[in-house]
């Protein structure tokens, strides 16, 4: 939000707010604070930025100039009118702002010293779920809007999803807070949070498919990012061994012992057995399902053609890429 010199509506307000509500700026200009949008013709809500934090009152006569609301006094009406539909009882908005520009509201979602906090985004998006303190509103609001800034459109599921996530690791931390997302290649794997909200709280992270991390937590963020990353990768190989498995048996039904192969430190398929005792052999498997049609007497010697299978799946990737 710009600052700027106080228009006779807004000295109005100002004196408006100081009558009713006993606020006065400590030290320099009132003419310098920060205001926010009109919320209805006839009655506007200011919210001021204080050296000692955000401050809001409101003036019920008429004031402004000119009755015609402009667009950001309608996306505000329209925002706070979404989230009153949702939580009827919501009030307290405060305005949240970055690069003098506001992306939403956090506000009080009920009565009393018990109420939790909730968030609404300028278009007009309003939280699934409230939350403990404003700071964690303020990070969730502002999560959604960095994506939806990134997304042209942004994605009702991922939003569902997260509910859905929030609500596993809940059932485990009942105190889960201060989410934050872990991205590999652009794409959300996994989201990390801290478990209590307390400052020596540990950290700990959640699969998208609200699969926990095997880890009781960790004191710093970055360690659970880390873990969670790790984590991905570990269910990933648990999805392909599945599927290779399942390949493999529809040819070699009593296929077991699928071992990990690895060269270079990168995984690169399996090597199996079929069979058992004197008449056991042992074929491969690349990650992307090719297998071996024959088997060797020696897992060694399997193990030795899966890197030129891997060689071949790359070619025939590769031939794909260039006809597409």
């Amino acid at each position: 939000m710009s600052t700027t010199e106080l228009t006779p509506a807004q000295t109005k307000a100002v004196a408006a707010m100081r009558k009713n509500n006993g606020w006065a700026k400590k030290g320099g200009d009132v003419s310098r604070q920060t205001f926010g949008a009109l919320v209805t013709k006839g009655a506007a809500t200011w919210t001021i930025n204080t050296p000692g934090g955000h401050w809001a009152g409101h003036l019920t006569e008429t004031t402004t100039d000119d009755d015609t609301p402009d667009a950001a006094e309608v996306a505000q009406t329209a925002a706070w009118t979404a989230a009153r539909n949702q939580y009827p009882a919501a009030h307290d908005f405060l305005y949240l702002s970055e690069d003098e520009k506001i992306y939403g509201w956090t506000f009080r979602a009920g009565l009393g010293s018990g109420a939790k906090i909730g968030w609404v985004a300028v278009d007009g998006r309003v939280c699934t779920r409230t939350l403990l303190t404003r700071h964690d509103a303020t990070l969730a609001a502002r999560t959604y809007t960095a994506r939806s800034s990134a997304d042209a459109t942004p994605r009702d599921d991922e939003f569902t999803t997260l509910g859905h996530i929030q609500a596993a690791a809940e059932a485990v931390h009942p105190a889960a807070n201060l989410w934050r997302r872990v991205q590999q290649d652009g794409t959300t794997i996994a989201w990390t949070f801290r478990t209590g909200h307390g400052l020596d709280d540990p950290y700990t992270s959640i699969l998208t498919d609200g699969t926990l991390a095997p880890s009781a937590g960790h004191p710093d963020r970055t360690n659970a990012d880390t873990v969670a990353r790790a984590h991905h990768q570990d269910h990933i190989r648990g999805i392909q061994l599945r599927n290779a498995q399942t390949t493999v048996r529809a040819t070699y039904p009593n296929a077991h012992e699928f071992e990990d192969n690895y060269r270079d430190g990168q995984m690169i398929g399996w090597t199996f057995r079929t069979g058992g005792g004197p008449r056991a052999r042992y074929s491969w498997v690349t990650l992307t399902g090719t297998f071996g049609r024959g088997a060797e007497p020696y897992r060694s010697e399997a193990a030795a053609l899966l890197p030129m299978a891997v060689l071949d799946d790359t070619s025939v990737a590769a031939r794909r890429s260039l006809t597409n």
